[in-house]
């Protein structure tokens, strides 16, 4: 039963049907991306065409280093394809994009890499430098603020205050979040049910 839930469920209707989707447009991981992964993927996007216009100046578009060549098909087969494939599911949340992030973050490297050794001359890898250290400020400037913020509803902070039995059982008309489950769960053991259809 197991397994039939799984592949009904968690594979097939998700890629079919949308179930509690973040977004219903099918461009919402390029926007998430280029929102949490930034400045990298708008980096990764603007060094490759640099590359790309450099590289067709000179008469070739691609390396000619086997390995090299197929290090880049890897990244962008591990990236562009699953990205494709969930934004063409019916269920869209940014976690199922978590995976790619890895072969990104590589293509990135490697781009900003190669610019690298474009840029010659001591300004330009100076500039370049800058850009490197903000990014890498802003993304920790970004985690740090998200910790450091008080993200939780109303809700949650009232189920928080609420003097319970540890065998309550607590209905809503609306479905529960996985945090206010967590925090009833974890805190007193109440249990939670749902009035109407879920």
């Amino acid at each position: 039963e197991f397994l039939q839930r799984m592949v009904t469920y968690d594979l097939l209707h998700r890629a079919t049907d949308t179930i509690e989707s973040a977004s219903p447009t099918p461009f919402y991981y390029v926007a998430f991306l280029g929102d949490r992964f930034a400045p990298w993927a708008e980096l990764l996007v603007i060094g490759m065409i640099v590359l790309l216009v450099n590289r067709a100046g000179q008469g070739h578009l691609f390396t000619d280093v086997p390995a090299e060549k197929n290090g880049l098909l890897l990244l962008a087969c591990w990236s562009v394809i699953p990205l494709a494939l969930l934004s063409l599911a019916g269920t869209r949340y940014h976690w199922y994009s978590i995976p790619t992030l890895p072969a990104l973050a590589l293509a990135t490297a490697w781009v900003m890499t190669h610019l690298f050794r474009l840029a010659r001359q001591p300004p330009l890898q100076r500039l370049m430098l800058t850009v490197i250290v903000l990014g890498l400020a802003l993304n920790e400037y970004r985690i740090l603020t998200a910790i450091g913020a008080e993200q939780h509803r109303e809700g949650q902070e009232f189920l928080r205050t609420m003097s319970l039995p540890p065998a309550a059982t607590i209905c809503a008309f609306r479905p529960w979040t996985q945090r206010e489950r967590w925090i009833l769960a974890a805190s007193r053991g109440a249990r939670l049910c749902h009035l109407g259809a879920v």
